[in-house]
């Protein structure tokens, strides 16, 4: 399993290599989310989840790297931008896939992998949690949606380590 990169450093490094190689394009179509075969997701956790075309991650090794990339470079522009610290990830709770799915309106294949993440973004308190989510978001590209954790459904206590 891929562990999030949390050193400075180093997220620097994949934002500066995700810059060049992760593409922008917009947004996945609507009604993947439906498909059949994707597993529930626990509303007590965040959810990161990206739908990435098997077009451009040929491997779901390649998805899953990709993800990661993106989402560390999301949390080191969205902090920076925010109050000059990384926005930490949390710990991973569990995640589901890359599973290949098939859309047969279009006819394309995707990889769909989900991070599940203890709630909670850290180390911006100058900042409300939610204008925090919603600049994560922003800083995503298209192929990934966030969703925070239900309000009063927070998980607690140990979770699963990988």
């Amino acid at each position: 399993m891929i562990r999030p990169v949390t050193s400075p450093v180093c997220l620097c490094l994949c934002a500066l290599l995700a810059g060049c190689a992760l593409p922008h394009w917009t947004r996945i179509p609507a009604d993947l989310a439906g498909q059949p075969g994707i597993p529930a997701a626990d509303p007590r956790f965040d959810q990161f989840s990206a739908w990435i075309p098997v077009s451009i991650a040929p491997t779901a090794t390649v998805a899953e790297a990709m993800t990661h990339v993106a989402l560390g470079k999301a949390r080191l522009e969205a902090g920076l931008q925010l109050c000059g610290n990384i926005l930490q990830p949390a710990r991973i709770a569990a995640s589901a896939g890359p599973l290949r799915i098939e859309h047969e309106a279009s006819g394309e294949s995707y990889w769909y992998y989900r991070i599940s993440q203890q709630p909670g973004l850290q180390d911006c308190a100058s900042v409300s949690e939610s204008e925090q989510y919603r600049f994560l978001q922003d800083h995503l590209p298209g192929w990934i949606q966030a969703t925070p954790a239900m309000n009063g459904t927070r998980a607690v206590g140990l979770l699963d380590t990988h």
